[in-house]
């Protein structure tokens, strides 16, 4: 049985919270003092880009045209013997009328590490966001999967369930260099992004996947008598929801905001006056949260503001990057504001690269979640202005981390399709991303995937246009100038 029951009410605060940070005074989530300071930062990248060696080449993902095939139920058994024989797909559609054949998609095949750490080969269907963008994943027979496909079969056969899933490939998969002026683009993005970094740490905890019987290893008895300590002298004037009507409920938020920025004040008031037994408690409490991490405690945020204020930000950064929250639903916003503790810890301790890596997933919505709603995905915002601010290139690093490649660094980021065109809708220089983007449509010299990918950020940013929308007679005149294949897909379903 899992533990998210429990964490749920661990985490009931965090779901009545909106999704918005508070901003300063300048309409920005940081300081205007870190922003000063980040800007530092940033021009030494800067330098550093401009001395960098761009001789890097990028390949593409490795890509063919193929047909993609569904059959179920007892035709199936025979399909699959027909294609263990290397039928050919004409003479499957005539046998098998019965089947769901799609013509002319491209799919992607990439290699990737299950969590034993053996290699898969991953097919998948990038045309299209239906279900037919199946994937299919062959573990067991690595090397001939990647022997040439052209005119081949790679199929999933469920025997259970008599369901049988497969592409056709009608040419070869083929590579090709990203062209320089878009590899620089790339490069810039791993210049301001370092790969060889990472947000959490390799050990750090997480609240998801863990059985509810071994919640009792990650008790917190010292942290227990700390809190407990410190909020029975400060909660004796925080706000009682019990005292308010569902018409007052906005001014039981408003007061309990109000209290919650005033807490460390409070619990510091506390310290100066019983400094001996709040250090003691404070300290073993410390060490507890150092050796278990805090993932399932329902006041480690409050814990880690104190070790940032008496401590040091930098050791409350590491603390916090030891644990890894999980969303127990659309309307969680603990992932998020996790993430924005870490960007804003890093900042002021000027961590460029956890500062911008947590930024960055707060723009992408990069983070695991039970369940994910429209509704909830609406209310988190992107904050590109931040990084505007900040006198990043911020077009060359957003179309960077959009493009992808096949020869990427392990760690090397990359961005949501659809978060980024949100993103960029919202960007001051907005029209001058969708000059650049059509440009990479509309180039011969990329490869299919990566202008296809292109268009779906174009059609995302012009969703999200408040004003001066493509029109639909523009959009679908990018589109003819996709290869012939692609330019006849309907993105309107």
């Amino acid at each position: 049985m899992k533990k998210i029951i429990v964490l749920v009410l661990f985490s009931m605060t965090s779901f009545s919270q909106t999704s918005q940070f508070d901003k300063k005074d300048s309409g920005l989530i940081y300081p205007d003092s870190t922003i000063k300071q980040l800007k530092y930062i940033v021009d030494s990248l800067q330098l550093k880009f401009k001395s960098c060696d761009l001789s890097k080449i990028y390949y593409s993902k490795f890509q063919a045209k193929a047909y993609s095939v569904m059959l179920e139920k007892e035709m199936a058994d025979y399909a699959k013997r027909d294609i263990d024989n290397n039928i050919s797909i004409e003479d499957f559609i005539t046998k098998y009328p019965a089947s769901i054949v799609h013509k002319d998609l491209l799919v992607i095949r990439n290699i990737i590490k299950d969590k034993k750490g053996i290699d898969n080969v991953q097919f998948i269907n990038a045309s299209s966001t239906d279900y037919r963008k199946f994937t299919i994943t062959k573990s067991d027979s690595l090397k001939t999967e990647l022997k040439p496909l052209k005119n081949k079969w790679v199929y999933e056969y469920d025997s259970k369930y008599k369901s049988l899933k497969a592409y056709y490939f009608v040419d070869e998969f083929k590579q090709t260099e990203i062209p320089l002026e878009y590899a620089k683009m790339i490069q810039y993005s791993e210049c301001m992004i370092d790969t060889t970094t990472q947000i959490f740490f390799k050990n750090a905890r997480s609240e998801d996947n863990v059985d509810i019987s071994t919640l009792e290893k990650y008790s917190m008895p010292e942290l227990d008598k700390f809190i407990k300590y410190v909020n029975t002298a400060i909660d004796s004037d925080k706000p009682d929801f019990r005292k308010f009507t569902m018409n007052t409920y906005s001014k039981y938020e408003a007061n309990t905001v109000l209290w919650e920025s005033k807490k460390v004040a409070r619990v510091d008031s506390i310290r100066k006056i019983d400094t001996i037994l709040f250090d003691r408690l404070f300290e073993k409490a410390l060490e507890e949260v150092k050796l278990k991490g805090g993932v399932f405690h329902g006041y480690i945020n409050d814990f880690e503001k104190y070790v940032a204020t008496f401590i040091s930000p930098k050791l409350a950064l590491e603390l916090k990057r030891n644990r890894l929250v999980f969303g127990h639903c659309s309307q969680d916003s603990g992932p998020q504001n996790h993430a924005f503790s870490i960007a804003k810890l890093a900042a002021s301790t000027l961590n460029w690269d956890i500062f911008l890596r947590a930024h960055l997933d707060i723009m992408n919505d990069k983070f695991d979640r039970v369940a994910d709603s429209n509704i909830g995905q609406k209310k988190r915002n992107t904050y590109i202005k931040e990084l505007e601010v900040l006198e990043i290139d911020v077009e060359n690093l957003l179309v960077g981390i959009a493009l992808r490649f096949d020869n990427s660094s392990q760690n090397h980021y990359f961005g949501n399709i659809s978060r980024l065109g949100r993103a960029i809708s919202e960007s001051t220089n907005s029209n001058n991303f969708e000059n650049k983007i059509i440009k990479i449509i509309t180039d011969n010299n990329v490869d299919d995937y990566n202008r296809l990918l292109m268009y779906f950020l174009l059609l995302n940013r012009n969703q999200y246009l408040k004003e001066n929308k493509i029109s639909n007679e523009k959009l679908k005149a990018i589109q003819q100038t996709l290869p012939s294949y692609l330019a006849k897909i309907n993105f309107e379903k």
